[in-house]
């Protein structure tokens, strides 16, 4: 038997009726925004009557975050004890700043104590392979949650030099990580050809990046259990997780309240249809965001997941929405390269660009593997419809042969377009 998702006794222990509960916070997020200069300009003096009400508001983009800046504040500066700077692209723009009281971390911290249960039992032993270094980043705040459940956690960074995250996990005994798809991919292929001994990892959970089946499988093969996490800083890093069932990961729904959107028309989608991902926060007091798209690819499912839990779940992200590549023989995204790359037995990350007529792949591959040779990425590539129907497009393959890890992306993976 399944067991349900310990996020639904959660939000009943805060309320037994969720969409009321979801009314109220967000009338009072609607009147608690009157204090931003931002705000107070922009959004209208009667409050929702009702949920759907919320479709009337205007929506809201990185870029308002990059422009305003502090102007979307709605407590004194001294109150914040956060700000995480984000650059969009390159380092020239003006970054979107993000800001946080203590009141807004602890509310994701109880959020990560509650769903990490889902992953490590008490007392468990967890590797926390994400930032750790700054006091209330990502993986500080996981940490904290961690030790409320109360389980151990071990924190490490993320992946660098393959031996040393190895000596990490055997000497600490950890039975489960959290980390980047790509890293904890890369490093159980190290594990399998350059240690005679295999871990204990019963389980894996996988966030801040887009989670190819292909990664998936690979993990589950090995006998290690994927779970899946969905979040970025603007929602406060933490948004919907896996339950055992595996059907979608439920929402945070008593901090956040998320619509699917057109991305062209900007019109409302019912459950069932995908489209972008759009958040409003319900509880937040430093900087609460209001119909914030994410530009994210998702649905809500229509059917209830078969935990027997009534909270709502959002699907695995399929993209982004700007991150498309339109080709003459079709659509082509960082997903479909990234199922078609990483399945490729000697990977360890990948990049893509494309110029004019030329779509060009980097593929770091381990040093003391069997090489890989062009013909079969090549082969593997124009395999996809839209490669393999666009008549003039060159592949470019590159082959970088690595003793240690070397990731292609700082941030978010995409196609990089050339001008």
């Amino acid at each position: 038997m399944i067991k349900i998702t310990p996020l639904d006794a959660w939000t009943r222990s805060k309320t037994d009726d969720l969409r009321v509960w979801q009314l109220e916070r967000l009338r009072e997020t609607i009147q608690w925004t009157q204090n931003s200069p931002f705000y107070i300009r922009r959004l209208p003096d009667k409050l929702p009557e009702c949920l759907t009400d919320l479709r009337g508001l205007p929506l809201m983009d990185s870029g308002d975050l990059q422009r305003e800046g502090l102007r979307l504040l709605c407590v004194p500066p001294s109150e914040i004890v956060r700000i995480v700077s984000l650059y969009t692209s390159g380092t020239t723009d003006n970054p979107k700043r993000i800001c946080f009281t203590f009141e807004d971390q602890e509310l994701t911290v109880d959020f990560f104590a509650t769903g990490l249960t889902t992953v490590t039992p008490p007392s468990g032993v967890m590797a926390v392979m994400l930032p750790c270094g700054s006091p209330g980043g990502v993986g500080d705040l996981i940490c904290q949650g961690l030790l409320r459940i109360p389980a151990r956690p071990v924190p490490y960074g993320q992946l660098n030099r393959f031996d040393d995250a190895v000596k990490m996990l055997r000497s600490t005994g950890a039975r489960s990580l959290v980390g980047v798809p790509s890293q904890t991919l890369a490093l159980t292929r190290y594990l399998m050809y350059a240690c005679t001994k295999p871990l204990d990892l019963e389980a894996a959970l996988l966030t801040a990046d887009y989670i190819p089946a292909t990664i998936k499988n690979e993990l589950n093969g090995l006998g290690i259990k994927v779970y899946k996490h969905y979040g970025m800083t603007e929602m406060g890093f933490g948004c919907a997780i896996d339950c055992d069932a595996e059907s979608g990961q439920h929402i945070r729904e008593t901090d956040l309240l998320l619509e699917i959107i057109d991305p062209k028309t900007c019109e409302p989608l019912p459950d069932g249809e995908w489209g972008e991902v759009v958040f409003t926060t319900l509880t937040r007091r430093g900087m609460p965001l209001i119909r914030y798209r994410t530009g994210d690819i998702s649905r809500i499912p229509v059917d209830r997941c078969p935990c027997g839990s009534a909270l709502r779940q959002l699907d695995d992200v399929k993209g982004r929405v700007n991150d498309v590549i339109i080709l003459d023989g079709g659509v082509l995204t960082m997903p479909d390269l990234d199922e078609t790359i990483f399945a490729l037995p000697q990977v360890m990350d990948f990049s893509a660009a494309i110029e004019e007529e030329a779509l060009t792949v980097s593929i770091v591959t381990f040093a003391g593997m069997t090489a890989l040779h062009k013909e079969a990425v090549n082969e593997a590539l124009n395999a996809l419809p839209a490669i393999r129907d666009t008549k003039n497009l060159r592949v470019l393959t590159e082959i970088i042969p690595k003793e240690e890890y070397s990731r292609m992306y700082k941030g978010k993976r995409g196609i990089m377009q050339k001008i």
